[in-house]
């Protein structure tokens, strides 16, 4: 029940997830703030909730189409922000029912400018290179 309930946290961000597509793949990425979390979810992952941490959500999906089958992954990323300072993104692999989403935290600033690079290997030896930029707000 506890997992389902990042499950739907992480839905409805959805909405606001940004896309990537390659290879006839989609990749839905999305950075929200670790507050949006309930407490008990944010425990039940060991997340720690703060207004300057954000949660970094991946899903690979096997397609275009929204209901897509997801994909498995290995992802490893890191950031940095216009000092160059540098956080090494750790994520974790979360499966709910037929769901798989990988999981990460960054720590920032407010209205701080970082630069993602985020390495996605497939079980079938594709890979995609996701890089993007994203300024951070605290709550």
């Amino acid at each position: 029940m506890r997992a389902l309930m990042l499950l739907l946290t992480l839905m409805s961000l959805a909405a606001t997830a940004d896309t990537l597509e390659f290879d006839g793949r989609t990749i839905h990425y999305n950075l929200s703030p670790t507050t949006y979390l309930t407490p008990e979810v944010a425990s039940t992952y060991q997340i720690k909730r703060s207004s300057t941490r954000n949660l970094i959500s991946i899903a690979v999906l096997d397609g275009p189409e929204h209901n897509a089958p997801p994909l498995a992954a290995t992802i490893n990323g890191e950031a940095r922000n216009l000092l160059s300072q540098l956080q090494t993104l750790t994520f974790r692999e979360v499966r709910e029912g037929n769901a798989i989403y990988y999981i990460a935290t960054i720590d920032f600033h407010s209205e701080e400018l970082w630069r993602f690079a985020i390495d996605i290997q497939l079980a079938d030896g594709s890979s995609k290179q996701l890089r993007f930029e994203k300024t951070l707000y605290a709550d």
